[in-house]
């Protein structure tokens, strides 16, 4: 049976404070206790858009590290690196993972470059949330053998046809019960083909400038979406030259190829 865990206690933060789930906290107490020991801890927290993932992440890094401020976002590996190799027992957020990111060959590339800075990070002793649509755009050896926990964000139906969506909702699962989640057979990654932990609730409150965090979101996901389309771009173009670079083809007739290609593209439906 699910358990159902609304507890929660006062977190001081500044001249206020804010709700926590207390179950979480006990847990996060304990992480520390273990990141210790030369240990990184690095989890996932994923739901839908506007669900509110990035609530419940900065309140939860904020708590790991009062330190925690926006310059501890980031966007795409390259920053990860730098702020992993920059840092110790710090609280870091790896923001809207996979967004900006048009196709699969992106997101494997993204994917590739994430394994590459998880293997090495482990003695900083940082703790990294991941803030992605799906656990299952992961690569398997980061979602099975790096990733320590799941906070999997919903929004619970309106009881009625008139009534609200409601936010404010998490399922947490642990190492083991994510493996769970992730081996089971279901082609359409059902979350409620294994039971959670337990399900807790949080409060919209943010730890940080809340203006300055959606000015940065949109400043880096637009970038991203530029590199990779500059990137798709310069990769499809050297295709097409190898691929008619044996032909009896003059420079001309080669560019209007690519464009004509290029245009092909934009209309087609995969």
């Amino acid at each position: 049976m699910t358990k159902y865990l609304y507890n929660y206690i006062n977190v001081a933060y500044k001249d206020t404070s804010f709700k926590f789930n207390s179950t979480l906290l006990d847990i996060c107490r304990f992480w520390k206790k273990q990141i210790s020991d030369d240990w990184d801890l690095i989890g996932v927290c994923d739901g839908i858009e506007g669900s509110g993932k990035s609530h419940i992440i900065q309140q939860l890094l904020w708590i790991w590290d009062n330190t925690f401020n926006i310059e501890n976002i980031v966007y795409n590996p390259k920053k990860l690196s730098e702020l992993i190799d920059a840092s110790e027992h710090k609280a870091i957020m790896y923001d809207e993972a996979f967004s900006g990111l048009a196709g699969k060959s992106a997101m494997h590339t993204e994917n590739i470059e994430l394994i590459s800075v998880f293997t090495k990070c482990r003695y900083k002793r940082n703790i990294i949330i991941l803030c992605i649509p799906n656990i299952s755009l992961l690569e398997p050896y980061i979602r099975f053998h790096r990733v320590r926990f799941l906070i999997h964000v919903v929004v619970k139906k309106p009881a009625t046809m008139a009534g609200d969506l409601e936010r404010g909702y998490f399922k947490f699962y642990t190492e083991s019960k994510k493996n769970d989640l992730l081996t089971t057979r279901n082609q359409m990654f059902d979350y409620e083909t294994v039971k959670p932990n337990f399900i807790g609730k949080f409060e919209k409150f943010w730890c940080i400038d809340s203006k300055e965090y959606e000015k940065k979101k949109m400043r880096e996901i637009s970038l991203k979406g530029l590199r990779n389309t500059s990137q798709d771009d310069k990769i499809q173009t050297n295709s097409d030259i190898s691929t008619i670079s044996n032909t009896e083809i003059d420079l001309k007739n080669i560019q209007n190829i690519i464009e004509e290609k290029k245009d092909y593209e934009k209309y087609k439906i995969d």
